[in-house]
């Protein structure tokens, strides 16, 4: 059960992720990279197959609405 609920976060995210600009798909890539300490192929990596866990996106939900980026 907690898969699935991640699994539709992490596409919740991708679909919001789709629609912020170019500028603030940027923003919102360079505050993980540093409040992670990953890299940012890392960023792009856990986009592409939805690897973000619950810590990440719940990081990423509230930097989009602490920074109203959509």
């Amino acid at each position: 059960m907690k898969q699935t609920v991640e699994k539709v976060r992490n596409l919740e995210f991708k679909n919001q992720y789709q629609k912020l600009s170019n500028v603030n798909k940027r923003k919102l890539m360079w505050s993980w990279v540093e409040a992670s300490n990953m890299s940012w192929p890392t960023f792009y990596t856990r986009l592409r197959s939805g690897g973000f866990c619950t810590l990440d996106l719940d990081f990423l939900f509230s930097i989009i609405k602490k920074e109203e980026l959509l």
